[in-house]
């Protein structure tokens, strides 16, 4: 792990700063009267806290040796671009495809790929990741009185 990771690490500290910040500014409301921005604004905050435990991982790992080593190397910041590329596209999807889908399925299907896509992790872990944090999620914003889009599963008798 060399300055080029801890550079994208910042990255997604940063990031999470700005959406706890825009979803403030939207309204999170009181704990069991949640606003518009309560669940951004919650998932913003664990995004910056992951990645702020990333990032001192990291710093702690490093070696001088390593970090030269990456620092004049351009495959390890193209590596690094390319994840914000493929996880800010799959952001993207999400936003597009969660009225059609639905919460359930759109975040199931972009948490799968996000866990897969992050590191070696088998297939069966990242869906059984997956469906564990898209259940809570479901659950746990729906017990504070959250609505989430339907989509698919919004067919008479089905739900």
């Amino acid at each position: 792990m060399g300055t080029t990771q801890q550079f994208v690490t910042l990255f997604w500290i940063l990031l999470g700063g700005v959406v706890v910040f825009g979803s403030y500014r939207l309204g999170i409301g009181r704990l069991l009267e949640p606003g518009p921005g309560l669940m951004p604004f919650v998932l913003g905050i664990a995004m910056g806290i992951l990645a702020l435990f990333k990032l001192l991982g990291q710093m702690r790992a490093v070696n001088e040796q390593s970090r030269q080593a990456e620092e004049t190397s351009v495959a390890g910041l193209l590596k690094g671009v390319g994840r914000i590329a493929v996880i800010s596209s799959a952001l993207f999807a999400y936003a597009l495809l969660l009225d059609p889908l639905g919460y359930l399925i759109t975040t199931f299907i972009v948490m799968a790929f996000l866990l897969k896509a992050a590191g070696p992790t088998s297939l069966l872990n990242a869906l059984v990741y997956a469906v564990v944090m898209t259940l809570v999620s479901y659950f746990g914003f729906g017990y504070l009185g959250t609505r989430f889009p339907p989509g698919l599963l919004s067919f008479p008798g089905f739900w």
